[in-house]
């Protein structure tokens, strides 16, 4: 497997690079809930709003994330079938 994957590395690299991504807008998203969380039992509401559109804004980065992650791991599965099937025409 570690020939296809050196075969693959561009792809590697970038499925790498944009899982990490995605690791750390999952752990980011407890942060914001929690912001969210203490806002509303506070009772802080003058400050509600702003923690709503961030929280609205964030979620989209995270959707986006969230595709991005699965356009590159099918990038990189495409990429290591071509090379797998290569070698058993071979």
């Amino acid at each position: 497997m570690y020939r296809y994957i050196r075969k693959s590395m561009k792809p590697f690299i970038a499925f790498s690079f944009v899982s990490m991504l995605g690791a750390v807008s999952v752990v980011f998203m407890a942060y914001i809930i929690n912001l969210l969380v203490e806002t509303i039992t506070e009772g802080k509401f003058e400050n509600f709003i702003w923690i709503a559109v961030l929280s609205f804004v964030y979620v989209l980065i995270d959707s986006y994330l969230d595709y991005a992650v699965d356009v590159v791991n099918e990038r990189l599965t495409q990429e290591l079938m071509y090379h797998i099937r290569e070698d058993l025409l071979e």
